[in-house]
């Protein structure tokens, strides 16, 4: 059987950063420097985080579903980033340094995560398809600014994580059709 040490480099990645990322709002809600408001949802997407690392460990197609998910966040946050530099502040080398590294990590992970024989070792889950999209739906829903580059973006999001849903809605439902002559 062939080893695929990525999985576990990726998968350790996805927990490091969602655990790290657990205890910085932790440490910021105990000292109370940022409200609750924000703190919630991004505990959700650090829990993913952490959710798509041990889901590559035991190689579970919504381990890798989760996993797509939330290095599609790393991509959407380093283009926010790089916008933000880009358009609103060209002084400050730190978002342009944050946008590169968010996009630099995220494609070698997508590399990895659509070649065809790590797909393989992957069941599919299109439950937990639907459930990412209604995650992502939820998530953007949340998302206000008052910049309106920004607020496209995640009313576009709030489109795409509906299509993600219906998606694998339709996929249960033919998995569920199919289900049914078989046993008829």
């Amino acid at each position: 059987m062939k080893k695929y040490p990525g999985l576990y480099i990726i998968g350790s990645y996805f927990l490091l950063y969602g655990l790290y990322g657990i205890y910085l709002l932790l440490q910021w809600l105990i000292m109370e420097r940022v409200p609750t408001t924000v703190i919630v949802p991004n505990a959700l997407i650090h829990a993913a985080y952490i959710t798509a690392g041990v889901g590559l460990f035991y190689k579970k197609g919504w381990g890798r579903y989760f996993a797509i998910f939330v290095n599609s966040l790393s991509v959407l946050t380093g283009i926010i980033w790089l916008l933000n530099y880009f358009y609103f502040d060209a002084q400050d080398i730190s978002p342009l340094s944050k946008g590169l590294s968010d996009l630099l990590i995220a494609a070698p992970i997508f590399y990895y995560l659509f070649r065809k024989d790590i797909k393989e070792l992957f069941s599919e889950s299109t439950t937990s398809l639907c459930i990412l999209g209604l995650i992502l739906f939820l998530y953007s829903m949340n998302q206000h600014s008052n910049n309106m580059i920004i607020s496209t973006f995640w009313n576009i999001m709030v489109i795409v994580g509906l299509a993600i849903t219906g998606y694998g809605a339709r996929q249960l439902r033919k998995a569920s059709t199919l289900f049914q002559t078989m046993h008829d």
